[in-house]
């Protein structure tokens, strides 16, 4: 098979986890809080989100769309454009340093420390850029499949596996759980693959890279997610339950598994800072290092706030997702409009 199926694949598979998934936070507020209704809405989402990326990826082969940029421009046309990427620009470089700076407060239980922590993060993810991103995403999904085996061995740990039953959550509150859990990660998937994809010009390597990208996703969150579950009375109420599941079942274990969320950080970091540059460094020919720096720059405020607040990455997402759903709703009317 194509190396560049596997790379889309990879790549796909990481930038729908998201920088989060290791501590399974999202999981837990997205799905498992509903119990087996959750299960049913983790798979819709998945099929859902994969399916709304691969064809946001093949209207772009087919337009030849190369960046988000212009991804924004096809939808909200070329006079609305500039506003449109610089507000998501916006919400993107202040949602990254919000991520660092959660996973700075995660390291200490001192707020100075924390705050010291963050620009060394953002020195580590400049060395790692510096460094190329080209073999990221073997690393994404190298951790992906580390984190399916861990979330696997902590399920085969319990012989009874109680499950909820249906009338636990009986409501369409899950429905709309997994309407807001896309558009999110629909931003940053696309953030990422559109610039990946510029010059792939097969859709056959396209599609059958986020079929297996999408199995791949699903199959990592549905075992954290069914881990979450079968042992919901350890981990309910945690903010990060597999975080908590993993130091409470393996002793000395909470610095390996924070270097190893802190890996994840960096690579999809690398990633989002990357897919922003490239459109910019190519359209007013400049060189990519100083705008990674600005992207630095403009985040290590929101990071620094992070830790002072934990307020400020729930309004980042919420903004973020609201204009994900607005771009959604843009494509899918273009996209069904010109049948």
């Amino acid at each position: 098979m194509k190396r560049r199926v596997w790379q889309i694949a990879a790549i796909y598979t990481a930038a729908a986890l998201g920088v989060d998934y290791l501590g399974g936070g999202e999981w837990m507020q997205f799905f498992s809080g509903f119990g087996t209704w959750g299960t049913i809405d983790l798979t819709v989402a998945t099929i859902a989100l994969t399916w709304l990326c691969y064809q946001a990826l093949k209207a772009a082969v087919q337009r030849g769309i190369a960046s988000l940029p212009a991804f924004l421009a096809h939808l909200a046309g070329e006079k609305a454009a500039p506003t449109v990427t610089f507000l998501i620009y916006l919400l993107m470089i202040a949602y990254t340093g919000s991520a660092v700076g959660q996973h700075a407060a995660q390291w200490w239980g001192s707020t100075s420390l924390a705050l010291i922590t963050v620009p060394v993060i953002f020195v580590g993810l400049l060395v790692l850029l510096w460094s190329g991103v080209q073999r990221l995403a073997v690393w994404g999904m190298a951790l992906a499949l580390i984190a399916l085996v861990l979330f696997v061995s902590l399920f085969s740990l319990r012989h009874h596996v109680p499950m909820p039953s249906l009338a636990y959550q009986l409501n369409l509150k899950w429905l709309l759980y997994a309407l807001f859990y896309m558009p999110f990660h629909y931003l940053f998937v696309l953030l990422v693959l559109l610039v990946h994809i510029r010059k792939e010009t097969s859709l056959e390597t396209i599609r059958t890279g986020m079929v297996l990208g999408g199995i791949s996703l699903f199959g990592v969150a549905m075992s954290g997610h069914l881990t979450i579950l079968v042992y919901w009375h350890e981990v309910n109420g945690y903010a990060q339950p597999l975080l908590q599941l993993v130091v409470s079942q393996f002793a000395g274990s909470r610095l390996g598994y924070l270097l190893f969320t802190l890996v994840q950080l960096l690579i999809l970091t690398a990633y989002w800072f990357h897919g922003l540059a490239v459109p910019l460094a190519e359209k007013h020919d400049l060189r990519r290092t100083p705008l990674y720096l600005l992207f630095m720059a403009g985040a290590l405020p929101f990071a620094l706030l992070s830790v002072a607040s934990a307020r400020i990455s729930p309004l980042l997402c919420a903004l973020l997702t609201a204009a994900g759903l607005v771009l959604i709703a843009l494509f899918l009317w273009q996209h069904f409009h010109k049948r």
